[in-house]
């Protein structure tokens, strides 16, 4: 197997990754299971230093790649203890979380796993074929007419199922009819029509969706700020861990300076304080940070600037801590608004990003410069603005002005008016 380690690092690699084997045969843990890996770097010793847990941590995951190719194969394959759909969805829960995929990911997954399992009624998944890969994605496109993009979507869902899951590649799967419906152009709002959305907004939701606008996010990244991904001084917002798990620079505007200072004093503030004083659980922090930093929960710089007014409990990460506002509050403001203000196409807070790149563009900012603000990894992608923006998008103007504000020209037309 091709690690593509190079040889220096090889020998630490294979020293944690027999450090891992131990620790999971001593307690008879699943090798493959994702609380098997956090309760083997949890045991690691607090004076280690990040880069050391974070080599542990890859040492594991390379290991597990090598036992799901060779370990299964050699002892008892994976698939033989599938013995349900509920095992299966467990199985495929753990293997994602064990990609660092986003929740997002998880749920639409899960989703269309699901909608697998209701076509093709077959009670054990041990059963399922290449053949009902081949014909569910062709049922979505023959009979339910769904775009490439959602296509796309379930058939990477169904071949993660299938390789993680089922331990093996289905073949045949270019037999499949793929969509061919091309994808839409964004919908757009007006300048005015922002301006009067905003205006009618309530707080904090205002403040929201003009960080949204301002900076072209996604609502996501919107509630996922902390206080320390303000930057007042040079006007930018710190995006950590957006889309693909990429950090970014965007647009703080100097308009809204003054309204960010003043809800983080009067609303955040206060709120972080009482928090303080009462002893309330503190916020949620990104991946091993709790553990490695204990008492980073409870700082300033990490809190949200989006508190959510209530503490709440995750499921997932079984986690009691005061999250940020839930996206379905926003956007349940943002249509309610849209529909007071007579806005009757089909825009939601989304929508404001690509109002951003597209009013961007008619500006004169090139189409580079809006791509790394929003974050895209090609500019193909951040090109489908260019034919959305009413303006001339590349700053050209026509010959014919020059020409036709002639002397010749104006002294002919001047005649014919005169005639």
């Amino acid at each position: 197997m091709k690690t593509g380690l190079s040889t220096r690092k090889q020998p630490y690699f294979i020293s944690h990754a027999r450090e891992f084997y131990q620790f999971c045969l001593e307690g008879k843990l699943d090798i493959m299971a994702y609380t098997t890996v956090e309760a083997f770097v949890s045991g690691l010793s607090k004076d280690m230093p990040d880069w050391l847990i974070l080599q542990h941590r890859e040492s594991v995951y390379a290991f597990q790649r090598y036992w799901k190719l060779y370990g299964h194969s050699k002892n008892k394959n994976s698939r033989d203890n599938i013995k349900s759909w509920e095992d299966a969805e467990s199985a495929m829960r753990n293997s994602l979380r064990l990609h660092h995929r986003s929740r997002e990911t998880e749920k639409s997954y899960l989703r269309w796993i699901q909608q697998f399992k209701d076509h093709i009624k077959i009670k054990n998944p041990q059963d399922v074929t290449d053949k009902h890969f081949v014909l569910f994605i062709t049922f979505l496109a023959v009979n339910r007419h769904i775009s490439s993009s959602t296509q796309n979507q379930s058939f990477n869902a169904l071949l993660f199922f299938y390789r993680s899951v089922l331990n093996r590649t289905p073949e045949g799967i270019r037999d499949s009819v793929r969509s061919c419906i091309p994808p839409k152009l964004p919908e757009v709002m007006s300048r005015n029509e922002i301006s009067y959305l905003l205006a009618k907004l309530k707080p904090p939701y205002r403040l929201m969706c003009a960080l949204i606008y301002g900076g072209g996010l996604r609502i996501n990244e919107c509630l996922n700020l902390r206080i320390k991904d303000i930057d007042y001084t040079n006007q930018c917002l710190y995006i950590r861990s957006g889309k693909g798990n990429k950090d970014r620079r965007t647009l703080l505007s100097s308009v809204i300076l003054e309204d960010i200072k003043l809800h983080i004093s009067g609303n955040v503030k206060p709120l972080y304080q009482k928090d303080r004083i009462e002893g309330n659980p503190g916020v949620p922090l990104p991946e091993a940070l709790s553990r490695k930093f204990p008492n980073a929960a409870n700082e300033w710089g990490w809190y949200w600037v989006f508190p959510s007014k209530r503490i709440s409990f995750d499921p997932v990460s079984a986690v009691t801590a005061r999250f940020h506002i839930y996206p379905t509050s926003l956007q349940r403001e943002f249509h309610t608004v849209k529909k007071q203000i007579g806005i009757l196409r089909h825009v939601s807070v989304h929508t404001l990003r690509h109002s951003f790149a597209t009013h961007m563009i008619e500006d004169g900012y090139d189409v580079r410069t809006v791509q790394e603000l929003l974050g895209h990894s090609s500019v193909n992608t951040t090109m489908i603005y260019t034919h959305i923006a009413e303006k001339n998008k590349l700053g050209a103007r026509s010959p014919l002005g020059t020409v036709w504000n002639s002397n010749p020209i104006q002294q002919a037309m001047r005649e014919n008016r005169e005639d």
